[in-house]
């Protein structure tokens, strides 16, 4: 309900609080997000999603000024940021019609942020949902899909107890990114058959 929590709420239940925004059990690549998350391409070749290596996990939260990825400078990675920023937030205060979160969903994505983190509650996200972008491709001028591996779970804190709830995973996905009124905006997040555990998924918080 973390990385590839759009998938995981519509169809298949992933392991952990976003398979989030990333799932045990996510679909083929290419398959829509109702059937169960986040983001298929032949550049996937690697053998299935693994759990990040153990320096990921025990790893301290990064700072804000490290770059997070090589990609940072692409305009559909920040709008992907500012995505799984926006979306951390609105599950914190329970509102999904936050201005930020609007800006970075079409409207398609928009209709399904509230049902894709309902697992979410009563966890407290402590910083955007972290990723980080393995390869961004270009479909057209105003179309952009990015494979990337991020938390799926471990991530969020249990409000009472202020410990993850979830045991700390990480999986791949396929983000579909869409230029729309000058901004990219996150439209369809879906698993894929990615190696994760080799890849450093920085962490930030608030």
């Amino acid at each position: 309900m973390n990385f590839l929590a759009s998938q995981r709420s519509l169809g298949v239940m992933a392991v952990g609080a976003i398979c989030a925004a990333l799932i045990a059990g996510c679909s083929p690549p290419g398959n829509a997000e109702e059937k169960p998350l986040s983001p298929a391409s032949g550049s996937a070749e690697s053998p299935a999603t693994a759990p990040a290596s153990p320096s990921a996990e025990a790893g301290e939260t990064e700072s804000s000024d490290e770059a997070l990825s090589e990609f940072e400078d692409d305009p559909a990675v920040q709008g992907m940021r500012g995505f799984y920023s926006a979306i951390a937030k609105a599950t914190n205060q329970g509102d999904f019609t936050l201005k930020e979160l609007q800006k970075y969903s079409t409207q398609r994505r928009q209709e399904l942020n509230e049902s894709t983190m309902k697992d979410a509650k009563g966890l407290e996200f402590p910083g955007p949902i972290p990723f980080t972008p393995i390869k961004v491709r270009s479909d057209s001028d105003d179309q952009k899909t990015i494979l990337a591996c991020g938390w799926d779970s471990g991530w969020a804190k249990d409000k009472k107890t202020g410990k993850p709830r979830d045991e700390f995973r990480v999986d791949g996905g396929e983000v579909e990114m869409l230029r729309e009124d000058g901004n990219w905006k996150v439209n369809k997040v879906v698993g894929a058959t990615i190696d994760c555990s080799t890849v450093d998924v920085k962490k930030v918080e608030w």
